[in-house]
């Protein structure tokens, strides 16, 4: 038992080294800057031409309740960009079983971290496709072709958190706009209109997609669309 127990606080500690090593990496941990100021008092570095305003400490209140998927696939935003001085933030993205995600597409600007909660997901990267199981990571650099699908009979939770930029905004403007105002309209993603809103908004943030792609991976793995 104690040898389990020992096993068991040497993976927990595994897994928060690799959490704060990602951060450290990926956002640079501004507010750590000068350790003998308090947080409020950090001042402003820059760091590849970039000015930085250091982060505050941040209190994330837990939801109201679960989250649903009468789509098959939903979020909500957990942390935002403008809480962190625009270095992080990060949605909780709930997928159902045999549910395909977006397009297989790439970020010219984020960089993606994703720890799923509750069941598996299939990541594809390039023509490979990860198996990320509960309790485990994926990193996903700007500029690398991936997309996201649940090809379990159970649903997928995960945390998606996203560096270098307000994709937040990029998530609510798809969820709370458009794809509630194309159901009203009875229109599909194979819509024309549908295709012109998200190539306009994946310009705006820096997301090139290849849409060609998407169907030929729901035929495949006999996903849902």
């Amino acid at each position: 038992m104690n040898q389990l127990t020992n096993s068991t606080n040497r993976r927990d500690a595994l897994q928060q080294m690799v959490a704060l090593t990602m951060g450290a990496s990926l956002v640079g941990l501004s507010s750590c800057k000068d350790n003998n100021k308090p947080a409020g008092q950090q001042t402003a570095v820059t760091a590849n031409e970039k000015t930085i305003i250091p982060c505050k400490p941040l209190n994330i209140a837990p939801p109201d309740g679960p989250l649903e998927a009468p789509g098959g696939l939903n979020m909500r935003i957990r942390v935002r960009s403008t809480q962190t001085s625009n270095q992080f933030a990060c949605a909780e993205v709930l997928v159902m079983p045999k549910q395909m995600g977006p397009a297989p597409h790439y970020h010219k600007e984020l960089d993606e971290v994703m720890f799923v909660q509750k069941g598996v997901a299939s990541v594809l990267v390039g023509e490979e496709v990860h198996e990320v199981k509960t309790g485990g990571w994926h990193i996903r650099p700007r500029n690398v072709t991936h997309t996201f699908w649940n090809a379990e009979d159970e649903p997928l939770v995960f945390f998606d958190m996203y560096f270098n930029q307000n994709f937040e905004d990029y998530l609510e403007e798809v969820f709370l706009k458009i794809m509630p105002e194309m159901a009203k309209q009875n229109k599909t993603r194979g819509d024309p209109e549908f295709g012109k809103r998200m190539e306009a908004l994946g310009a705006k943030f820096g997301i090139v997609f290849f849409p060609e792609q998407r169907q030929p991976i729901i035929d495949k793995y006999g996903l849902k669309a």
